[in-house]
């Protein structure tokens, strides 16, 4: 018997096809109406005028609703999209404040100083964390990170940072316009290997990454500029204070690798030793054939030593955890 195909118990049911969930897209739908809110709110009075610092001002002020806009959407939704808008929009928002106050103008020294309380949005990422939401912290977290790293270094160039602080000839004339920069560059590499050693063991996820991005970075700071900076001066008269600068650097990371349990720091602590033999020989501050037998008669003690100490000297052993079944 043929069977009629209406028949089927399933015919009037139509079938939805996979697609974005209604929150989702609704989600999507309100980023993009806080951008154009923005966006259009720039555009109102920007082509009938011509002086610059109202165009200004109508960015700060479409930067700050759109801000609020979002941070509303994020405390109702509760959504990570808008703690991403919410971040980007809060930083532009301080970007036409400071573009208000003719921040164009300023130097670029100035300008990177003026940006730096952009650090302070590492807060709102601390206390997300604190919630629990790890998600809604990076955004935050990485602005943060980026206006610190940035900025210190457009300072220690453009400024320099030692010049900014009076550091200069007119307090010593070791204190010329290369060492300035060097110096500065090295100065934040120092704090940026302070700022590794106190996020290292933190409690928030996003400060122990942060943690291991800025160990490369502290160590091409220190050992980068340190090292420019003797290769720069090596016709100077003080050159070995250049030179005693960097190979004290390469000491402490040394110390610090194993001690830390950082091996990072000692592999790049390595490097830096390796560039400073070559230093030495390169400014002729020692001579090639009795340097390279000391090294050579150095390296032959330490891995004596080494041998020894693993093969001869008792270490506590390991307590036996099984328990003996009878």
């Amino acid at each position: 018997m043929s069977r009629n195909l209406t028949d089927r118990p399933f015919a009037g049911v139509q079938i939805q096809e996979p697609g974005i969930p209604k929150l989702e897209k609704a989600r999507v739908e309100l980023n993009e109406c806080v951008f154009a809110v923005h966006l259009q709110l720039i555009d109102v009075a920007s082509p009938s005028t011509e002086r610059p610092r109202l165009r200004f001002v109508i960015f700060l002020v479409s930067s700050g609703i759109a801000c609020g806009l979002s941070a509303f959407a994020w405390a109702r939704l509760k959504m990570t999209g808008f703690a991403w808008t919410t971040a980007i929009l809060t930083a532009l928002s301080y970007l036409g404040f400071l573009l208000c106050l003719d921040w164009l103008g300023r130097k670029p020294e100035v300008a990177a100083l003026w940006c730096l309380p952009l650090v302070i949005l590492a807060a709102p990422g601390l206390e997300a964390e604190r919630r629990g939401r790890i998600r809604w912290a990076l955004p935050f977290q990485l602005i943060a990170f980026a206006v610190l790293v940035v900025c210190l270094d457009v300072m220690a160039i453009q400024g320099p940072t030692f010049a900014m602080i009076g550091a200069d000839t007119t307090l010593s004339a070791f204190l010329e316009p290369e060492r300035q920069r060097n110096f500065s560059l090295a100065a934040n590499g120092y704090l940026f290997l302070v700022l590794m050693l106190v996020t290292e063991r933190a409690k928030s996820l996003d400060l122990r990454r942060a943690s291991k991005v800025l160990e490369p970075l502290s160590m091409i700071h220190i050992l980068g500029a340190l090292y420019v900076n003797a290769k720069t001066h090596q016709n100077d008269a003080k050159i070995l204070v250049d030179v005693s600068l960097y190979a004290g650097s390469v000491l402490l990371l040394l110390l610090l690798g194993p001690w830390r349990s950082r091996w990072r720091v000692f592999v790049g602590a390595l490097g830096g030793l390796a560039l400073g033999s070559y230093l030495l020989l390169d400014l002729n501050l020692v001579g090639k054939l009795g340097f390279t037998f000391c090294m050579g008669a150095f390296g032959l003690l330490a891995s004596t030593g080494t041998y020894v100490y693993l093969r001869f000297i008792p270490r506590a052993k390991e307590p036996n955890t099984r328990r003996h079944q009878p």
